[in-house]
């Protein structure tokens, strides 16, 4: 699975909630069809390219096939928490502190860090809109509430609930796994075949796609 080469150079994304894989589910014998799956789906719009940048990108773009060539591609932008506290996630590690089981979308457990915090406080804070992902399988999900982090420099007690959208697609175990917050790699796989770009009198490319999470 290949990386896509530069994804700094993108500062505009609509990102859709898309859940739309249908299959049969058994139900003690009753067979019925349902939605399976939420993915992601992200159209992206490139900065301004000169042709040196364009020709780093387009290339790598043209040999995936929509259907079944499936690549990561890291959200370009900071997230919710970094604007707000001006605390740069990345190279810092967090890890769950106690098990998460599938199935559910909030957690009684915090997020622990082997970094101090912010301010000293001992408590950083992730905000509804960040997204999250986990180093034991390559689903995204989204924080859906306002959530403490135990630091390093954190003391005393306390507790708070991890809300997670979707429900956890795979059971979290309470050690060994690694969770990042920011800029997380999406595991996508182009929506067509079909690529196109704009160019001008300028000289300069403008580069747009359309990806959905594939896991």
């Amino acid at each position: 699975m290949g990386a896509f080469p530069d994804s700094s150079l993108f500062n505009l994304l609509k990102i859709s909630d898309q859940i739309d894989d249908i299959g049969n589910i058994d139900d003690s014998g009753k067979t019925y069809t349902s939605f399976l799956k939420q993915r992601w789906g992200l159209d992206v719009s490139s900065v301004p390219l000169t042709t040196t940048q364009y020709q780093s990108l387009y290339p790598f773009l043209i040999k995936q096939n929509g259907s079944s060539g499936v690549f990561t591609f890291q959200f370009p932008l900071n997230p919710h928490g970094t604007k707000r506290e001006s605390f740069d996630y990345s190279g810092k590690t967090f890890y769950p502190d106690g098990a998460m089981t599938k199935g559910s979308a909030s957690y009684s457990t915090f997020l622990a860090s082997d970094n101090n915090s912010p301010d000293g406080s001992g408590i950083m804070f992730v905000y509804p809109g960040d997204f999250i992902t986990f180093s034991n399988h390559t689903k995204v999900y989204k924080i859906t509430a306002t959530h403490g982090i135990h630091m390093n420099d954190h003391s005393g007690g306390g507790s708070t609930t991890l809300g997670l959208y979707p429900a956890l697609v795979e059971d979290i175990p309470a050690t060994g796994v690694t969770a990042t917050i920011y800029r997380p790699n999406f595991t996508v796989r182009l929506v067509s075949d079909v690529q196109s770009f704009e160019t001008d009198t300028t000289g300069y490319f403008k580069l747009k796609f359309n990806i959905v999470e594939d896991y």
